[in-house]
């Protein structure tokens, strides 16, 4: 087993936000995060409806679905096709977001120098990968191709936790972890680096979104 655990505060970039939903499309909702969140997922507490996600590298009207395989998707009904702001995030009238008299959970993400970071990359298609800065060591990292389907993949620095063996699990899948003994991501000093050309982290030209947390919060990490 696995557990990941983050502690809600907007120091720490991230915010949790419970709301019951009113099938009103451009609906705001209040957030405490201080900042504009960079990432955002949303899920209704009573029925089995996706994951979608936002994210600030995609058009305010895209989503991807953290329970399924698929590419990028355009509508404006999980969010409004509208931008979150430092106070509010909206939604619209998709039951997935916004049912009326449905219960949801908001978990909302920002980058934070030094302990997390959201952001987008290319892959190049070659087993000398993209190279993608964070400015810390990563204990964890998720991966999402958009412009595609691909699985989501997410790594960390325990299972097996050293390169180039640094195993995988696929969120929508129920599979068990995928053994990353060919070398598929390395885990640096400053960020990650995509070891092979997989279609679902480094395919040429292709387009992914990940998100990013610190070994070692705050502090300088040391090379490995």
């Amino acid at each position: 087993y696995i557990l990941n655990a983050w502690k809600e505060s907007a120091t720490a970039g991230f915010d949790m936000v419970g709301y019951s939903g009113d099938g009103v499309d451009g609906r705001s909702v209040s957030h405490s995060l201080g900042v504009i969140p960079e990432l955002m997922i949303i899920k209704r507490r009573t029925n089995t409806d996706p994951w979608p996600v936002y994210s600030k590298d995609m058009a305010a009207d895209e989503y991807v679905l953290l329970d399924q395989d698929v590419g990028k998707a355009t509508t404006k009904s999980y969010y409004s096709g509208t931008r979150p702001t430092s106070s509010v995030f909206t939604v619209g009238d998709n039951n997935g977001t916004n049912g009326t008299s449905n219960n949801y959970f908001a978990y909302l993400f920002s980058s934070v120098e030094g302990y997390s970071k959201i952001g987008d990359y290319a892959g190049n298609g070659n087993a000398d990968g993209t190279f993608v800065y964070t400015g810390f060591r990563p204990a964890f990292v998720m991966i999402k191709r958009t412009n595609e389907a691909a699985s989501w993949g997410i790594y960390d620095n325990k299972r097996a936790g050293y390169n180039a063996d640094n195993d995988f699990l696929h969120p929508d899948l129920p599979q068990a972890e995928s053994d990353g003994s060919a070398g598929t991501i390395d885990l640096l000093s400053n960020g990650f680096k995509c070891r092979d050309t997989s279609g679902w982290r480094n395919e040429s030209n292709d387009d992914y979104i990940y998100i990013a947390f610190a070994e070692r919060p705050f502090k300088y990490s040391n090379a490995r």
